[in-house]
């Protein structure tokens, strides 16, 4: 080979060397970039409530625990007591709401102080059922465990 040649093959090494480290600093450049991007979504804070930029105030995250036996005795005797609490058939043949379901609805509104619609994406029933489900079993609990039961006294009223 003569020097001319090894001059244009050095020449054309270069300039690919030049040219891969472009594309190099490219594809970092690129993979920097998605990476902000991703970093920004995971930082960036959902927006909620209906008016945007509106400040929402955090609820009270406490969470109320019962055994699961207790739960299902009070299910059950709750159940037994009325009529109301028993799965039946509709008109068409489908089988309505379970005790659990509507005493879980119940739980939730006693224990956390929501309305009636706000368990329905708990529990998958409407309003009315709920505040029926409510009165329902109140009665139930205070004519089946009444003798268990405490009247309020001043104390609890000032909490």
């Amino acid at each position: 080979m003569d020097s001319s040649s090894d001059d244009e093959l050095e020449q054309w090494l270069e300039e690919e060397e030049e040219i891969a480290a472009a594309d190099d600093d490219l594809y970092i450049s690129i993979a920097l970039l998605a990476e902000a991007e991703e970093e920004e979504k995971r930082n960036k804070k959902k927006q909620r409530g209906a008016i945007p930029g509106s400040t929402v105030v955090p609820r009270d995250r406490r969470r109320f625990r019962m055994s699961k036996n207790l739960f299902l005795r009070i299910v059950d005797e709750v159940e037994s007591h009325d009529d109301y609490f028993r799965q039946r058939a509709n008109a068409v043949g489908l089988l309505g709401a379970t005790p659990v379901q509507k005493i879980v609805g119940v739980f939730r509104m006693l224990a956390y102080g929501v309305p009636a619609d706000n368990v329905d994406d708990v529990v998958s029933l409407v309003e009315s059922t709920m505040n029926e489900a409510f009165k329902h079993f109140v009665r139930a609990v205070v004519e089946k465990f009444g003798e268990h039961l405490r009247w309020m006294t001043q104390q609890v009223y000032l909490l």
